[in-house]
């Protein structure tokens, strides 16, 4: 008789509520179940379309740009950078001796080497001093022979900088011009790296937090929020990892 007037009870019942008679402290959470107030995210689409670009400066660029400029003084020499090399002179300046960009196909403004970075094999070995790749290995299927192509192409003592989503955001469709294909756990990134570089050598780090994610997940900017929110960082929630690899 039990058994039926339960499962009765069990098909009438939410999920919420069968779990509340199952752990009564439940109630005694704070806010209360089913009363978080959700102001303007309560919605099932981005606040913005641009991933922040159209509200002054994305969330995830501000742990790039710290990131980088940080490790400015590995920016030096020969560098290369994917797609154009804002970031090179931005962060490296007077010590950059030559700025190089790759592009997969010909034809982008200012590229220098059309080469596709999981094999670049035209392209010689130990030439670079500096890569800077934010957010690339991401957009690539094949990352790892990407990693492998990256250290070839660094001198002995170069550093990559090295930048991918670790949560977040969305993905062009087959039919358009830019492929997101892959989010990283730190672990699994760091694993990642130690296939090809030594591990007193590769420095492996997480930024961000659930406030910074679901910001960019929401399309909002890294004006949106403080800097106190954006300078905390769980390492159990990051937005953004960050590589720096010497060879």
């Amino acid at each position: 008789m039990f058994s039926r007037v339960k499962r009765w009870l069990w098909r009438l019942l939410t999920p919420t509520q069968i779990g509340i008679l199952q752990r009564p402290s439940l109630l005694l959470t704070k806010p209360t179940i089913g009363q978080v107030n959700f102001g303007d995210l309560r919605r099932t689409t981005p606040i913005a379309a641009g991933w922040g670009l159209d509200r002054g400066h994305p969330v995830d660029r501000y742990y790039i740009e710290n990131f980088l400029a940080a490790n400015r003084q590995d920016i030096r020499g020969r560098v290369l950078e994917v797609e154009s090399n804002r970031y090179t002179l931005r962060y490296g300046g007077d010590q950059v001796t030559q700025s190089e960009v790759l592009m997969p196909v010909a034809g982008h403004p200012g590229t220098t080497i059309v080469a596709d970075l999981t094999s670049a094999d035209h392209v010689p070995g130990d030439s670079f001093d500096c890569i800077i790749l934010t957010q690339v290995l991401q957009n690539i299927y094949d990352y790892r022979a990407a990693i492998q192509t990256t250290k070839r192409l660094l001198r002995p003592g170069g550093v990559a900088l090295i930048t991918v989503a670790a949560m977040a955001s969305l993905v062009y469709g087959e039919d358009g011009d830019f492929h997101d294909y892959w989010r990283w756990m730190r672990l699994a990134l760091e694993k990642d790296f130690l296939a090809f570089f030594e591990a007193q050598k590769l420095k492996v780090e997480a930024w961000g937090n659930v406030l910074t994610v679901t910001a960019f997940l929401y399309g909002l900017g890294s004006g949106d929020l403080k800097r106190e929110e954006l300078d905390t960082n769980d390492p159990n929630c990051p937005l953004i990892l960050t590589v720096r690899a010497v060879k």
